[in-house]
């Protein structure tokens, strides 16, 4: 599942009481959907090269329309381990 909590709590209210739900199975169907529809950066990627591999494109240009991709895009993250927070803070 996701990290964090990105359902917003007036969201989960409001379709709890349009459809008469528990709000509880609301949050829950709403962070399946997200956790199906939103790859990591790593899913994304990889998925991404395998296809433009597929259609004849050289890695050169492979990157290059990764990182645009990339950056226009909404991605789920990933738990960091220790160390990973360690690396944010201490480089």
């Amino acid at each position: 599942m996701l990290n964090a909590d990105p359902l917003d709590d007036a969201w989960v209210r409001h379709l709890a009481q349009t459809y008469s739900l528990d709000e509880a199975l609301v949050r829950r169907l709403g962070e399946e959907f997200l956790a199906l529809t939103e790859p990591t950066v790593r899913e994304f990627v990889v998925r991404s090269h395998l296809r433009y591999q597929a259609q004849g494109l050289r890695n050169d240009e492979i990157f290059k329309r990764l990182r645009e991709e990339v950056t226009r895009r909404r991605f789920r993250v990933e738990t960091p381990t220790e160390r990973q927070i360690r690396r944010l803070i201490y480089g």
